[in-house]
């Protein structure tokens, strides 16, 4: 599947197949940590999921091509770049919503619903996109690309099976799903870590300015722009849900994006290293911004942690609505 033409040979880049492999267990554990009838029972909240998954695989696509269309980066860049944007909300996004108050139960549902909903949209929004920018006469990594969208569709068949039938198998799923995800932040830094002047490769901190500008300028405009379209009237959404659709839809699963970096550009390790770090830099981001984002909007009232309690008290209490803290399955609490 991750093969490579280097040089005269043709050969099974072990790398590329080991991301492969990871990423399948990543996904698979996500999927198989979604517990179907928790899921079943957020449904009646329409308004709000579907803002969020229009804001996910609609306005977020849009960003990306855009700024790649104003910005022109490197075909490498914007390639990795458009698959950061047109995958699904990162699991940690139920973490910040968690332990900021946001709404919880939304951000569950909307996780969940929307990388069920990858295996569909991302290979769209793929096809589209990177037509539109580079046309047929480019050359793209389709390889690496078709055999990520279809580990990810296989992964989460299988790890929808096992929610379904196996469900105390989730709290598993879930470390599973974890461990992937960290294995993959790994093995992407490594392999952007990879600096050598024969070579011709840079760190991910060695890059240029307009690198850092290319990567980071989708995550705030799509930032920007969900805040304001969930504010429209008609949505009727209330602050902490409004919070949480803004942290979904911006917290990108980075992961398919570093498999596929890591399984292409083999022998072109400028490419390569330019390639891996779009979305070490793209996670860095979200992940630091997020949570001076959250802190100023818990200030501003829009979580259901009060905003005069102390930062402690907001982080450590769980202060979402007692209706949805229980586990309609179980009766377990979620979140802290």
């Amino acid at each position: 599947m991750a093969t490579e033409k280097c040089g005269d040979d043709k050969v099974l880049d072990p790398v590329g197949l080991a991301a492969l492999v990871v990423l399948f267990g990543m996904v698979m554990g996500m999927a198989g940590s979604v517990d179907v009838d928790t899921l079943k029972a957020q449904f009646h909240r329409k308004r709000g999921i579907l803002c969020g998954l229009t804001c996910q695989f609609v306005l977020m696509p849009i960003v990306g091509f855009s700024v790649i269309t104003v910005l022109k980066p490197e075909q490498h860049v914007g390639l990795t770049l458009m698959t950061v944007v047109s995958s699904p909300g990162g699991s940690y996004s139920n973490w910040w919503c968690s332990m900021f108050n946001a709404d919880l139960s939304l951000s569950v549902a909307m996780t969940a619903v929307s990388t069920l909903m990858s295996a569909g949209m991302l290979p769209i929004n793929l096809m589209i996109y990177v037509n539109l920018l580079y046309g047929e006469g480019v050359e793209v990594p389709w390889g690496q690309m078709i055999s990520s969208v279809v580990v990810v569709f296989m992964a989460i068949l299988v790890g929808v099976a096992i929610s379904t039938n196996a469900p105390s198998y989730k709290d598993t799923m879930t470390r599973i799903g974890n461990l992937g995800g960290l294995t993959l932040i790994a093995m992407t830094a490594l392999g952007g870590g990879a600096d050598s002047s024969d070579e011709g490769g840079t760190p991910p901190w060695k890059k240029d300015a307009d690198f850092y500008i290319t990567v980071c300028c989708p995550f705030f405009v799509a930032l920007a722009m969900s805040l304001i379209v969930t504010t429209l009237p008609c949505l009727r959404l209330t602050p902490p849900e409004r919070l949480a659709i803004a942290v979904e839809v911006c917290y990108q699963n980075i992961g398919i994006a570093s498999t596929i970096a890591l399984s292409s550009y083999c022998g072109e390790a400028a490419k390569k290293s330019d390639a891996v770090a779009v979305p070490l830099v793209y996670g860095a981001t979200e992940a630091i911004i997020l949570a001076l984002f959250c802190l100023f909007f818990w200030k501003m009232g829009w979580t259901y942690a009060p905003k005069n309690c102390s930062l402690f008290q907001a982080v450590k209490g769980n202060f979402q609505p007692k209706l949805e803290r229980q586990n309609p399955v179980g009766g377990q609490q979620v979140g802290k």
